[in-house]
C-alpha cells in the first residue's frame, strides 16, 4: 500500500485583497514538502513571502493527490489553472476527464463532487479571469460583476471537519464511498456501528474493489437479469406442460387443424 500520508495532503488557499482599487484575486497553491529530523515527509502551506503584498494565506482544505488511483466514487480529479505570468492567480476551474493530458499552469487535486459527512463547501467566485476561492458564499465585494463557476461548490475536508493531521483522517467505507468519518457523528447512512473505520487506501480496496460473496448474493437483480429470469420461467412453464402430452395426441392434434385449416380455406374460396 501506498503511504497515506502521501496520498492526502493540504492545498493552500491564498487571497489578495485591495478594496481601494477594487481589486480581488485568489489562487489554490500547492504545499511545501518538507522533511522532518526523523526522516518523515510533510506537508505545510506557508504564508507568502514578504515580496508579494497584500497576500495572506486565507484557508487550508485537505484533498487527495491527483496521482492516486483509481479516483474514488463520489470524487473528481480538478485543476486550479493559474495566470501564466505575474502576479500569479487561479484564473480558471475545471474537471479533468483526460488524466494523462496534464498541463504545468494546473495545481490538481482530488475532491468530492457532492456533499458528505465532514467536508465543507468550497465557492469559486468569478469576477473577468479571476478566480476568488473561498469558504463563504458571498462574493468579497458588492460588485454586480461577480458570477459562480459552474462547478462551484465542491466539497473539501478541512482542519476544522477532520483535525490538523491529515494523516490521521479515517474514512468510512458507505454505499461503495468512501466517507471522512468520525466516531461522534451520527450514523445516517447504514445501521451498523462506526467501528470499521480505515485509511483511505485501504477503504479503496475495500469498498470499491473487492466484492464479497455477501455483496454479490444480497445485490439486487438488473432490469435485463429480470427480464432474463421472468424469460426462462414461462419457458420452463411451456416446456414443462407439452413434455407431460403423449406424441400421439400431439400428432392427431396437429392432424386435426392442419383439417380444419384446409376446410377454413375451400370454404372462403367456393363463396367468392
Amino acid at each position: 500500500m501506498k503511504d497515506s500520508s502521501n496520498i492526502i495532503i493540504p492545498f493552500c488557499i491564498y487571497h489578495y485583497i485591495d478594496p481601494g482599487t477594487n481589486t480581488y484575486m485568489g489562487y489554490i497553491g500547492n504545499p511545501n514538502k518538507k522533511m522532518l529530523k526523523d526522516g518523515t515527509e510533510i506537508f505545510k502551506c506557508d504564508s507568502p513571502p514578504k515580496i508579494y503584498k497584500k497576500w495572506f494565506l486565507y484557508g487550508i482544505f485537505f484533498a487527495l493527490s491527483a496521482s492516486f488511483r483509481p479516483i474514488p466514487v463520489g470524487m473528481r480529479i480538478f485543476c486550479a489553472k493559474r495566470t501564466e505570468g505575474y502576479p500569479y492567480a487561479t484564473e480558471e476551474i475545471v474537471d479533468v476527464y483526460d488524466t494523462y493530458n496534464t498541463k504545468d499552469i494546473c495545481n490538481y487535486f482530488t475532491t468530492y463532487t457532492q456533499p458528505v459527512p465532514n467536508t465543507k463547501r468550497l465557492y469559486f467566485h468569478v469576477i473577468e479571469n479571476i478566480v476568488f476561492p473561498s469558504f463563504d458564499s458571498k462574493p468579497p465585494s458588492n460588485d454586480p460583476s461577480w458570477s459562480h463557476s459552474t462547478l462551484s461548490p465542491i466539497f473539501v475536508m478541512t482542519p476544522s471537519t477532520v483535525g490538523e493531521n491529515p494523516s490521521n483522517i479515517k474514512f468510512k467505507c458507505v454505499n461503495k464511498k468512501c466517507l471522512p468519518w468520525k466516531k461522534d457523528i451520527p450514523d445516517m447512512y447504514e445501521i451498523n456501528k462506526n467501528d470499521n473505520l480505515m485509511d483511505i487506501d485501504e477503504c479503496m480496496f475495500l469498498c470499491n474493489e473487492v466484492e464479497t460473496k455477501t455483496d454479490q448474493e444480497n445485490k439486487p437483480p438488473s432490469i435485463l437479469e429480470m427480464v432474463a429470469n421472468n424469460t426462462k420461467r414461462k419457458s420452463s412453464v411451456c416446456s414443462h406442460f407439452f413434455k407431460k402430452i403423449k406424441p400421439p395426441v400431439i400428432g392427431i392434434s396437429i392432424t386435426t387443424l392442419v383439417v380444419l385449416l384446409f376446410i377454413v380455406l375451400y370454404t372462403i374460396l367456393k363463396i367468392k
